[in-house]
């Protein structure tokens, strides 16, 4: 090609082609990646970590469960636990146990990079659901309701909106994180909810809900409300990956389960202006470089 041309793409892969090439290449990155330098750098467990979610979004379960036993049988990571938890999302992470892949940021980096909790509480972008807030109230000593604080909004009266992305006191800062051992288990207890061993998958729940100091634990004989194991595992998952990185709507796509948008009215966050132009251009990266997005968790193997 010796000319720009527009019309000139490359055809689109299969949403198997796209998972198989993840897969494919994160395998090679754990064999190539032998030095442990610290969580704040790409590893072996950072890459199974990803790798058990790429297995748990294709629906291969015992691929899950065996991936996320590479690195828990290591036991080089742990649930933090009491001021340590609460404290967890305010540091760089640098001496914690938790965290198995972040992106580090200093004091001297601010909003212009990761400054998350100045968009979600200082401008308000998005106030809590009101079904998450009742999870998280059900248990009334739940460690997790630090995460979140009561502002006042213009139009709603007062609102809960998340508070747990302040580094060092600084709302413009925070270190992301990209893996934690609490991600890892809530990966593997809904691979064992879906391959039916429900003893074990509880087990992986109710070590989260202890770290959160709560003692209403599950049993199979006890969901507390709950349907299935499948969906306190779930609820679960709900309650403890709030706000990172869109977890929830993975959750309910890869279990078909509604997508409901409409929480709140007149709250910032809630309707947000797309102009015709955005729209199109988020047509056109779907359509034509992204094929993983929005798309059903049912084409996987086309």
């Amino acid at each position: 090609m010796t000319k720009p041309d527009v019309n000139a793409l490359p055809a689109r892969n299969t949403v198997k082609e796209c998972y198989d090439q993840l897969v494919t290449d994160l395998m090679q990155a754990a064999s190539l990646m032998t030095l442990d330098k610290g969580n704040a750098y790409a590893s072996k467990n950072a890459a199974y970590a990803l790798l058990a979610n790429v297995y748990l979004q294709r629906g291969e379960n015992e691929k899950v469960v065996e991936t996320v036993n590479l690195v828990t049988r290591q036991n080089k990571y742990k649930l933090v636990t009491g001021t340590e938890f609460t404290n967890y999302f305010t540091t760089d992470h640098s001496t914690d146990q938790e965290t198995i892949f972040c992106m580090r940021m200093n004091s001297a980096q601010t909003a212009a990079t990761f400054g998350i909790n100045y968009d979600y509480t200082d401008s308000r972008y998005a106030a809590v659901s009101e079904p998450l807030m009742a999870l998280l109230n059900e248990g009334k000593t739940d460690a997790r309701l630090q995460h979140y604080v009561s502002l006042m909004t213009n139009t709603q009266g007062t609102r809960y909106f998340v508070n747990k992305y302040t580094q060092n006191g600084n709302i413009r800062l925070s270190s992301p994180v990209f893996s934690r051992y609490a991600g890892l288990l809530l990966d593997r207890a809904e691979a064992l909810a879906k391959l039916g061993r429900n003893t074990e998958a509880l087990s992986d729940v109710n070590a989260i809900r202890q770290r959160a100091g709560l003692t209403d634990l599950y049993s199979e004989s006890n969901l507390r409300g709950r349907a299935t194991v499948l969906d306190a595992v779930l609820d679960e998952r709900r309650m403890e990956l709030a706000f990172e990185f869109g977890y929830r709507r993975d959750d309910l796509l890869r279990n078909n389960r509604p997508l409901v948008r409409s929480y709140t009215t007149n709250l910032p966050g809630d309707k947000l202006p797309f102009s015709q132009r955005m729209l199109q251009l988020c047509f056109y990266y779907r359509k034509r470089r992204c094929p993983l997005i929005l798309t059903s968790y049912k084409t996987l193997n086309k």
